[in-house]
């Protein structure tokens, strides 16, 4: 063979391998397959000698250069064009319908449901699932035609989107397809709702649910039996059949109804103890805790009840059981924790607690605060009634009058000082105070939803930290007649704590102050076992985790406000 044939078939071999073997993104160029006269001669010094036979393949050739020339006219990087392979894409691209190497991920979000087809020259597929098919016109996947659809979304006013096995149309250009209605995109509430069925987010009403249904979540879920059982029987409160239709925030439940008698016999104003008032202070006298009219708040010359009782032991519930927790949300189908409680109980921080103690013994720095004085908690009954009549609960945070080695508080029938920041000044009243409290065959029970208060917690040693309870009551046994006698035993303070206040109380521990576990482990114990189960503010949402703390107390003298 010749130099001129070892040349052509030189020149076609590398047309060919040019052709057949490229990859990643790289292109077919026009220098690919150049042979200057030093290369030819490089080959031919490289090819056996020539034995004179010409039996190479003489239309690989053509067909070689055929491609690799459909290839470059194309300016195609990667795939099949007019049969012949251009190559492929290297990892993480992808080959579009102009033959060009393109980033992947750009096809993967063209090409996210319900596209179909090729779009935005992505190859998007037209597998669309079970019972659905690829509209080639408008690129997307579709249920399989039904002729039974139009009807049917017509009937249930679903005016686009999927519904059952139907596809009920499309939105025009500035709407969006909202649980089957198109709605404005300038909407702000549009994105607020997104996926709420019911209830409020940013200020936006989401949608109420059906009669038989509650909002949960955002969402409508269909409400325990005892809800349509009670309202069949128009009951408020009180047992109908098996089911407990609810408590009464005020007075007391009589067939079914919440009965309250206002009580305002001696008072000059302030609360009747059935959510009214007994009257107003002329001009600018104010109306003091006390119920009666002063020129200026103050506390000495108001004075305080003789019937008050002091604190003195403090725990934490253990659990969602009797006697360890309250009915916090007033619903009898629900308990917590999960698993761990019974009867509409709920007391969701007891695993929390329970995984603390592994750290700090929670109890014992509650009870060790409240034996040396360092957390005095006060109950002032201004007007107590034992007949069942509604009276007004005053709530203080206080300090001993004297040491404990002259009046030992915890044994004794002592004298307190009343915090200053326990009084709203502006108001003459208790910052907090329950005015619903009632006393029936010496069972005490107070607050309830809407009411707040505000008590310090000794998670960590010498770390007291203040959280506000939401939907709080009180309960207890009231034992011996109200006075230097009485004592409450069995009294639970229940409430609900939003879950971002305590993390912020713990955040808001000082720099440099040392603790059994870091801040971050703290607040990953809150976040792993805080599960809120209250919604507080009635939007549907779960806000706050209920929590139970369990009290004794005894009698005490309110002797005044600290200075």
């Amino acid at each position: 063979m010749n130099r001129t044939c070892l040349l052509l078939l030189f020149i076609s071999l590398s047309a060919l391998v040019g052709a057949c073997g490229s990859s990643g993104s790289e292109v077919v160029g026009a220098d690919a397959g150049d042979v200057t006269a030093e290369t030819a001669g490089e080959v031919e010094a490289d090819l056996p000698g020539d034995t004179g036979s010409e039996a190479v393949d003489d239309a690989a050739a053509p067909e070689s250069s055929t491609c690799k020339d459909i290839c470059l006219a194309a300016e195609a990087q990667c795939g099949m064009v007019d049969g012949c392979d251009c190559g492929t894409c290297a990892e993480g691209e992808t080959c579009d319908d102009k033959f060009k190497c393109v980033p992947a991920q750009a096809c993967d979000d063209v090409c996210g449901p319900p596209a179909c087809g090729v779009v935005d020259g992505c190859d998007c597929g037209t597998d669309c699932g079970p019972e659905m098919t690829c509209d080639l016109d408008a690129l997307i996947c579709v249920p399989v035609e039904n002729p039974e659809c139009e009807k049917i979304c017509a009937d249930d006013n679903i005016g686009c989107g999927e519904y059952g096995e139907c596809w009920c149309g499309d939105c025009e250009d500035g709407f969006s397809c909202v649980d089957g209605s198109c709605v404005d995109d300038t909407d702000p509430c549009v994105a607020a709702c997104a996926g709420k069925a019911c209830g409020k987010s940013e200020d936006c009403e989401c949608g109420t649910c059906a009669d038989d249904e509650k909002c949960q979540a955002n969402q409508c879920v269909t409400q325990d039996p005892c809800v349509a059982a009670c309202a069949a029987a128009g009951a408020e409160c009180g047992p109908v059949d098996t089911c407990q239709c609810g408590a009464c925030t005020f007075g007391e439940c009589l067939a079914g109804q919440c009965v309250c008698e206002p009580q305002c016999e001696g008072k000059a104003c302030g609360p009747d103890g059935c959510g009214g008032d007994c009257g107003t202070c002329a001009g600018s006298m104010i109306c003091a805790w006390n119920s009666q009219c002063y020129a200026s708040c103050d506390p000495n010359l108001i004075g305080f009840s003789k019937v008050a009782q002091k604190i003195i032991t403090l725990a934490v519930g253990a659990s969602g059981m009797k006697g360890q927790a309250l009915d916090v949300d007033n619903d009898p189908t629900t308990c917590a924790p999960a698993g761990d409680c019974e009867a509409g109980l709920d007391n969701n921080l007891a695993a929390l607690f329970s995984q603390l103690s592994g750290f700090v013994d929670v109890n014992a720095q509650m009870q060790g605060s409240v034996e040396d004085g360092s957390l005095v908690m006060l109950m002032e009954f201004p007007k107590i009634d034992v007949t069942g009549k509604p009276f007004t609960l005053n709530m203080f945070m206080g300090e001993p009058k004297l040491p404990k080695a002259q009046c030992d508080f915890q044994a004794k029938t002592c004298e307190y000082l009343v915090l200053p920041d326990s009084i709203d000044g502006e108001a003459c009243k208790p910052v907090f105070w329950f005015d619903n409290a009632t006393l029936v065959d010496g069972f005490l029970h107070a607050g309830g939803a809407g009411y707040v208060f505000t008590m310090v917690l000794s998670l960590l040693p010498t770390i007291p930290l203040k959280v506000s309870l939401f939907n709080a009551q009180v309960v207890g046994t009231v034992i011996g007649e109200p006075g230097a006698s009485m004592t409450i035993s069995g009294g639970i303070i229940g409430g609900a704590i939003p879950k971002d206040k305590l993390l912020a109380a713990i955040d808001a521990i000082p720099a440099g102050v040392e603790l059994p576990i870091s801040k971050d482990m703290l607040k990953n114990l809150l976040n792993i076992f805080i599960v809120n189960d209250i919604d507080t503010d009635g939007d549907g949402q779960m806000d706050s985790a209920s929590v139970a703390m369990l009290f004794t107390s005894f009698a005490g003298i309110i002797a005044g406000v600290a200075q």
